[in-house]
């Protein structure tokens, strides 16, 4: 089922109006689409019962859904992909290759006139949106057409184009390799990394003379601005990362082809993270709720702005507002086809809301939103939930440890003083040469108040350091916040 949902939401980003030649209405084929469409099933057991009244492992429904899905994918292959105006170049990539595939056909038979006039065609396309492996495709296709015209002369007038474009694409398809790369290194890295950083650097001299050639490579420069952003962030250079974001900008700008909707929205992303990290909470949350319009679930990219959402609206104290971003995860279908990392990620935000609406005293107002700790909040349960992430020692492992005392504290655990000490032990293996400032100055000050946190007398306590302004990127709640949740607490305990 979760295909076939897959492939109707593809659909449903098609302009196509070819449903009633496929899908007539009436038939039980249309029938199935509609009900997935407008959801009302939500997997085979529901879609089986209501076309046949029968179970999902009947021939007949599992037949009826296989033809489904072929016809659909049929579908998808010869539509167009909706876009306002039609122009960027992930709407034009695929209305080349449609043409290409019917190119190829007919130079596969010898027939090469309509073939040679589809192809110009596809390379003027190509070239206002800077396609060049579609290009270079095409002048390959050109150069079959004239060697089958037995024209030599204008055969090799193609060689030298093909050579350049072969280059431009080989270039294209490194720095995408790159990209690929630290995306992968840094999606769930959400700290500073000095290694992330330096393969950044190495990728980014390579990269650099490549950008200066004169031919026009906007992907390329997309990907080397890419990358630089990442390099920006984990250097901690928030002004490099301002320039790069303006870089990025004027790049869309010149270049409306690369201005996707997926394009748009990691650039309102990349600026919503900087501006959170310097501390202007409330222009974070406008331009992420910028991002809600550009998102969906269904492609799963609302997860990531959502899970942003989260983090700035408990900064703001927005408790309610927060349960509210879980209540929709909860009635989200999609939630389940997360990874476990994903679902331990969302778990430990979900953890930080209880332990600061228990504080509040809203908890009992919003914990029928909460997904994994509905029924109250144990230590080995917020453990066992987040064990995915236990290896991201500088990012999500040490919000789980700061966590994990701060429990210990609220629930005036007997073992306090070890708990500290092992805080104290993470600190010196894992965080003490992080860079992450704020970070390094808040668990210092924890895994000392937790030291002290059982003596009898009600003393308050504070951060002695100075504290660097705006927040860590590992920071769910103020550590500011945090300390004054610590000695509320304490006061409840020492009046």
């Amino acid at each position: 089922m979760n295909l076939l949902k897959e492939l109707v939401f593809l659909y449903h980003l098609t302009s196509t109006r070819y449903i009633d030649a496929f899908l007539p209405k009436g038939s039980k084929l249309r029938m199935l689409f509609d009900a997935v469409l407008n959801n009302q099933v939500k997997d085979d057991d529901e879609a089986a019962k209501l076309i046949y009244k029968t179970s999902k492992g009947d021939k007949k429904y599992l037949m009826l859904k296989k033809n489904l899905i072929k016809k659909l994918t049929d579908l998808l292959l010869i539509s167009k992909q909706k876009n306002d105006d039609g122009q960027t170049y992930d709407v034009i990539e695929f209305e080349c290759r449609q043409e290409l595939v019917i190119a190829d056909l007919l130079l596969k038979n010898n027939v090469y006139h309509n073939a040679e006039r589809m192809v110009w065609k596809v390379i003027r396309k190509a070239e206002s949106c800077h396609l060049n492996e579609i290009q270079l495709t095409c002048y390959r296709y050109l150069q079959m057409i004239y060697s089958l015209k037995g024209d030599p002369k204008a055969t090799e007038s193609y060689f030298s184009i093909i050579e350049d474009l072969q280059l431009l694409a080989k270039q294209e398809k490194t720095a995408l390799s790159y990209w690929n790369i630290i995306r992968s290194q840094d999606k769930f890295f959400i700290s500073y990394s000095d290694e992330i950083q330096q393969t950044c650097t190495e990728y980014l001299s390579v990269l650099s003379p490549w950008i200066l050639q004169p031919q026009q490579a906007v992907f390329l420069e997309h990907y080397y601005l890419k990358i630089k952003l990442t390099a920006a962030y984990h250097s901690v250079d928030f002004n490099m990362y301002r320039s790069v974001i303006n870089e990025l900008n004027e790049l869309y700008k010149n270049n409306p082809c690369l201005a996707t909707q997926k394009h748009q929205l990691e650039y309102y992303l990349s600026s919503a993270i900087v501006e959170q990290l310097e501390g202007k909470l409330e222009i974070a949350l406008q331009i992420l709720d910028l991002c809600l319009d550009l998102s969906d679930y269904r492609s799963f990219d609302q997860f990531e702005v959502q899970s942003f959402r989260f983090d700035v609206l408990l900064k703001l104290r927005l408790e309610i507002e927060a349960s509210n971003i879980l209540k929709e995860l909860k009635e989200c279908e999609q939630f389940e086809m997360l990874s476990p990392i994903d679902k331990a990620i969302w778990a430990l935000k979900e953890a930080y809301l209880y332990y600061s609406a228990s504080q509040s005293g809203k908890l009992e107002e919003i914990k029928e939103n909460f997904i994994f700790f509905n029924k109250g909040l144990c230590i080995n349960q917020l453990h066992h939930h987040c064990k995915p992430i236990v290896k991201n020692k500088r990012g999500y492992n040490t919000q789980l440890q700061i966590l994990n005392v701060l429990l210990k504290m609220h629930e005036g655990e007997s073992d306090l003083y070890n708990e500290s000490n092992n805080l104290k032990m993470y600190y010196i293996r894992h965080l003490k040469d992080s860079g992450d400032e704020r970070t390094i100055t808040f668990v210092k000050f924890l895994y000392k108040a937790a030291q002290k946190y059982e003596a009898n007398e009600g003393q308050q306590f504070s951060i002695q350091e100075p504290m660097p302004s705006g927040y860590s990127p590992i920071e769910v709640i103020p550590y500011e916040h945090l300390v004054e949740l610590i000695n509320q607490k304490k006061r409840t305990l020492c009046p």
